[in-house]
């Protein structure tokens, strides 16, 4: 059966043609964000490129792919793609659109870009909404590195971030109840632990009945009763992904890979929702 599994995989290796291009770019699937991320990543990566659909193939061996092409850098896109580029360890590896990137120790050849916005960056927002005291439940294995330095940051622009540490899905209700009263935005994080649709009913039905907004990640979350979302530019993100491309590390250098942030961040707005609650969003 091993024997046989071998055989699957080298010859599904050798149907891909040797083209030796700069960069191998490993695309999850053909969704419309990592379109885009590809568009950005050709329109700043000066070299060739070869872009490989893993939903086209049920197994890929990316080593044996990368050992054969040689290219200068591999990209990865989406969290299929990214969970492959893993183990090529002689070649450097950039990373976007793959949510575990976030809280996992990265080898000394990967580095990336993440999936959420700076907390400067939404923490001017609340500021230009008019909000000091912000809510936010995030589980510390997940978000917790990211959560400290919006903590941080914080301080500096006279807000005050109220903060719960959960660790299950089941403890968000509890968790919401100890911030009645207490904060006058709710913050939603891309935290794994958090989201289910169950939970997403919860935090909009907090903010409703608190009349309070909620900020997000994403702007779908606008068409379910969230005030405002920052939302990356997955074009833009690609763009960067193809400049960090050409200081990508090296797997010969020493110490651990690193994640960088967006860039660039789309801010959208739901009207209905701010005109409800007496909000206008000011310059930051």
């Amino acid at each position: 059966m091993r024997a046989l599994l071998l055989v699957i995989l080298l010859s599904l290796v050798s149907a891909f043609p040797a083209w030796g291009a700069d960069a191998l770019v490993l695309q999850s699937t053909r969704d419309r964000a990592y379109c885009d991320a590809v568009k950005g990543f050709r329109a700043s990566f000066p070299g060739s490129l070869r872009v490989v659909i893993l939903k086209d193939y049920a197994e890929v061996d990316v080593v044996r792919l990368v050992q054969e092409e040689r290219p200068q850098v591999v990209l990865a896109i989406g969290e299929r793609a990214f969970s492959l580029a893993k183990r090529v360890r002689d070649t450097a590896v950039v990373t976007v659109l793959a949510p575990s990137l976030e809280h996992l120790r990265l080898q000394p050849n990967l580095t990336g870009i993440g999936i959420i916005a700076a907390p400067e960056q939404y923490l001017r927002l609340f500021r230009a909404m008019g909000k000091k005291r912000v809510g936010l439940l995030y589980d510390p294995s997940k978000t917790g590195p990211y959560v400290n330095q919006a903590v941080r940051m914080s301080r500096e622009l006279g807000l005050t971030l109220e903060y719960c540490e959960v660790h299950s899905a089941l403890e968000i209700q509890a968790a919401l109840a100890r911030l009645k009263g207490k904060v006058e935005l709710l913050w939603m994080l891309p935290d794994s632990t958090i989201l289910t649709a169950v939970n997403m009913e919860a935090f909009l039905i907090f903010s409703m009945q608190n009349k309070i907004p909620l900020v997000s990640y994403l702007k779908q979350h606008l068409q379910s009763g969230a005030a405002a979302s920052l939302d990356i530019d997955n074009y833009d993100t690609g763009r960067q992904a193809g400049e960090l491309s050409l200081t990508a590390p090296h797997p010969a250098n020493r110490g651990r890979g690193s994640i960088v942030y967006p860039r660039k961040a789309l801010l959208h707005t739901n009207e209905s929702v701010l005109r409800k609650l007496g909000i206008a969003i000011t310059a930051p």
